[in-house]
């Protein structure tokens, strides 16, 4: 096939694709962004004995069970596993944002894989 024959969409010419890699850059920062603040807030409820006792209240009222310290010691490690995976996908995420609005291949390659992923 020649390359005169060859025809990219309007969206990958030119400007026009940097203005939606820029768009898309700055849409993953913001999720990024909002999935550090939840890790952060994952990571550090054990220091607020309020907002633990109404999780376990709630808890304990969604699944029928009595106060149990097994179930307590399961809820913590939960929480500390998901705050750690949200702060490594908001990490993620940072570098994906960052690389696309900086315009760098391997970037966009990340936000692939990371997408398929």
């Amino acid at each position: 096939m020649s390359h005169a024959m060859h025809h990219d969409p309007a969206i990958l010419q030119g400007a026009r694709r940097v203005r939606y890699l820029k768009l898309i850059a700055l849409f993953k920062i913001g999720k990024a962004a909002l999935l550090l603040l939840l890790s952060v807030s994952l990571l550090f409820v054990n220091a607020r004995t309020r907002w633990m006792d109404a999780l376990w209240s709630w808890t304990a009222d969604q699944i029928l069970l009595e106060h149990s310290r097994t179930v307590m010691y399961l809820l913590h490690k939960l929480q500390a596993v998901l705050g750690l995976l949200a702060l490594f996908y908001s990490l993620v995420l940072f570098t994906e944002g960052i690389g696309v609005y900086m315009q760098q291949r391997w970037a966009e390659l990340l936000m692939i894989c990371a997408t398929a992923g």
